[in-house]
């Protein structure tokens, strides 16, 4: 089989941020990444189209040669920044880690509800959606 032959399934009722979602390898969730993005043949794609019309199979072809780099927000520590010396009361803004979709995301402090007895938090996860609890990372 060609790649001109390979489709990308996209989730069309979400993105995160600018970025498409793809239907994840295995048919596991839905990821942003290609690289962790399934791909289908022509018949594999129209019949999970035709089962929910929001799945648009687009040809791998294509996709792949819109791909640009980028840094994802998600990923990147906080504590990682260079910090100025006179910054002496450094607020760092706490992360928490999505437990479907595995992405990092900065806490919300006025939204996202803390449980004090099992340590996670509940909200709405950016990416996938969910209505999710957080570890916090």
């Amino acid at each position: 089989m060609t790649e001109e032959e390979l489709y990308y399934l996209q989730d069309s009722r979400s993105y995160c941020g600018n970025d498409v979602m793809w239907w994840g390898k295995e048919n596991k969730g839905y990821t942003s990444d290609l690289s962790k993005a399934e791909t289908y043949t022509r018949q594999q794609a129209m019949q999970k189209h035709n089962l929910r019309k929001t799945d648009k199979a687009w040809p791998k072809n294509y996709i792949d040669k819109k791909t640009r780099p980028a840094v994802d927000h998600q990923y990147l520590e906080l504590s990682m920044i260079l910090k100025d010396d006179s910054d002496k009361q450094e607020h760092v803004q706490k992360q928490v880690k999505c437990c479907r979709c595995k992405n990092i995301h900065a806490l919300n402090q006025r939204k996202d509800k803390l449980n004090n007895k099992t340590g996670m938090i509940h909200s709405t996860c950016p990416c996938c959606g969910a209505h999710s609890f957080f570890k916090e990372y």
